[in-house]
């Protein structure tokens, strides 16, 4: 499974200071295909779960690598998790 480099992982607190992970309320659900590009030669699919915007305006996605039973919050980078059409033209 590849490591999603240069992002933050959230789980339940914030790597920063201690915040805590978001209520659901403040989470906009989703579930969008998604290529991550870690340090592999090779993009790994992953499925985005849903959105979140911390305090100080960083994006962040919950993001399931393909093959984990697990969701992990980290930094939406655009450079590293490109987003995939979902069909229509």
């Amino acid at each position: 499974m590849t490591h999603v480099a240069n992002t933050r992982e959230c789980h339940g607190k914030d790597p920063r200071g201690g915040e805590r992970a978001p209520d659901q309320g403040q989470v906009s659900l989703a579930y969008r295909r998604a290529m991550v590009r870690g340090d592999d030669p090779w993009p790994q699919p992953a499925t985005v779960l849903g959105w979140w915007t911390r305090p100080d305006g960083v994006t962040m996605c919950r993001l399931r690598m393909s093959g984990s039973a697990r969701a992990l919050w980290v930094v939406f980078d655009p450079e590293r998790i490109e987003l995939l059409v979902s069909g229509g033209t």
